[in-house]
């Protein structure tokens, strides 16, 4: 972990993520206390920055993880966006599988260009072309 403002690290943690890490969010209702990062090899990991340790992992996703976001009023949760066209749901007093059972969103079959703003979440969802989609990035919040 890297502090922006003193400009030096502050802490290593190893994690079991084998492709770059394209996201990573503070768990709200953890107190700083543990993080949730998405990475290329489809893995969602949580970490405990107390222990120093990974407390759950799960592959996920059957593309690159490329988005997680969390609100303030949802403690324990977070979501997650893959380039295979799902937003997944993960909840930190569940046990985390790969089944679909936590899949909100799935763009695997859509057909044509298409653009969905998921308010709550922030986030855009776009796709193009048949079993192709992927959430594209935040949007800014809105006033």
């Amino acid at each position: 972990m890297w502090d922006g403002v003193r400009c030096k690290r502050v802490e290593r943690l190893e994690t079991p993520h084998e492709g770059n890490i394209f996201s990573v969010v503070w768990l709200p209702g953890s107190e700083d206390g543990q993080l949730v990062s998405g990475a290329g090899d489809c893995r969602v990991c949580l970490a405990d920055l107390e222990a120093g340790a990974v407390t759950r992992n799960v592959i996920g996703h059957q593309g690159r993880v490329k988005r997680l976001a969390v609100a303030g009023d949802a403690p324990g949760v977070v979501w997650s966006g893959g380039e295979d066209g799902l937003v997944r749901q993960w909840d930190t007093r569940e046990k985390w599988t790969a089944d679909s059972a936590n899949v909100l969103i799935n763009l695997t079959n859509q057909v044509h260009n298409y653009k969905i703003f998921v308010p709550h979440l922030k986030i855009c969802l776009t796709g193009w072309s048949q079993c192709r989609g992927e959430v594209s990035g935040y949007l800014p919040q809105q006033t």
